[in-house]
């Protein structure tokens, strides 16, 4: 059972997935501190490299010097960056986003100035001493910091791999074998289709067919909805306030608050749009999400005050119906709660 590995087959199996997935798992970890506290820019990919490559080094000791020369390793280190990064910004982004979002709107927003994240990091401006850094990133600064952590994580994945590999009977000679190459590149690419091509099906916008089908669906969402919000600050708690939804188009639906209306265009998974008030204010993204049954609905307002900006999202629930009887509805709300909404 604890043989060496004779075939690149199993070594993939053996050695190749057992890293690949000790990767995603301190991705998923420092994804969770990032949302919980702020992002450790450098630091995290330092930890998490070291740590992940140790562990894959430990697991392959003794195993002789086929399957672990340097490129080996190097691959190793790159695609298990590639899994880091992916899973520590899918991670931060599912936590960081309301029942209006998906993993993806948090990180496109980000990606394009719209959000500020705090960072902490440690750096050397010269001499023996260690500075520590705090602030915020937003947009390509925030980007690139990401990929600096990718990098680092790659760099300390492929020195501790070294060192978990500690027989010096272990230590390879330059080897023939690529599959962890051709697996990492494998993978790396499938990484960037996969998350490419969900991106599109969460945020990309709806095939219409413009079909009396498609208009009939709409006209089914359409009602009347009782709004509250958790948090009491853009309604006095326990308040309750109606919204008017009506179809207006193939692909658009338009809405009536107290004091503003808004109108929304279908995406794949939600309908977005902007919400225009009386004054004349600029108007305010808007983000409107549907329960399966269309009992239920979360709309999501970004706003901008003194204190910077801020999400408000609204719990709605068709007219006619019990506050609390739609199963959709109970789900969401314990959804709400459990993540909330921390931008």
């Amino acid at each position: 059972m604890f043989s060496p590995p004779a075939s690149p087959a199993a070594w993939l199996a053996r050695r190749w997935v057992p890293a690949m997935l000790l990767c995603t798992l301190t991705g998923i970890f420092f994804g969770w501190i990032r949302v919980h506290g702020s992002a450790w820019i450098g630091v995290a990919g330092m930890i998490a490299g070291g740590a992940a490559g140790y562990g894959a080094g430990r697991l392959g000791d003794g195993d002789g010097a086929t399957f672990w020369g340097f490129g080996q390793r190097f691959a190793l280190a790159l695609g298990g960056s590639a899994v880091y990064l992916a899973a520590q910004l899918l991670t931060a982004g599912a936590l960081h986003g309301s029942p209006a979002d998906t993993p993806f709107t948090w990180i496109g927003e980000m990606a394009q100035g719209g959000l500020r994240e705090r960072f902490f990091s440690l750096g050397q401006t010269g001499g023996m001493v260690l500075h520590l850094y705090r602030g915020s990133l937003s947009g390509g600064w925030w980007g690139g910091f990401n990929f600096l952590d990718a990098l680092l994580f790659a760099f300390l994945f492929l020195v501790s791999c070294g060192i978990g590999l500690s027989r010096k009977e272990s230590l390879p000679p330059p080897s023939s074998s690529r599959c962890a190459i051709w697996a990492s590149l494998a993978l790396t690419a499938a990484l960037v289709a996969g998350v490419a091509g969900a991106w599109h099906l969460a945020e990309g916008p709806y095939p219409s067919r413009f079909s009396p089908e498609e208009r009939r669906e709409l006209e089914r969402l359409a009602g009347t909805f009782r709004l509250t919000e958790r948090d009491g600050t853009a309604l006095p708690r326990g308040r309750q306030e109606l919204l008017r939804i009506r179809a207006a188009g193939f692909d658009t639906l338009e809405g009536r608050l107290e004091g503003a209306t808004f109108t929304v265009t279908r995406r794949r998974t939600h309908f977005s749009g902007l919400l225009f008030r009386r004054d004349p204010a600029t108007p305010l993204p808007l983000r409107l999400v549907f329960s399966p049954d269309g009992t239920g609905l979360y709309l999501k307002i970004v706003t901008f005050t003194l204190q910077g900006r801020r999400n408000v999202v609204f719990r709605g629930v068709r007219e006619g119906l019990p506050q609390d009887s739609s199963p959709a509805g109970t789900l969401w709300v314990r959804r709400q709660d459990a993540a909330g909404c921390r931008k």
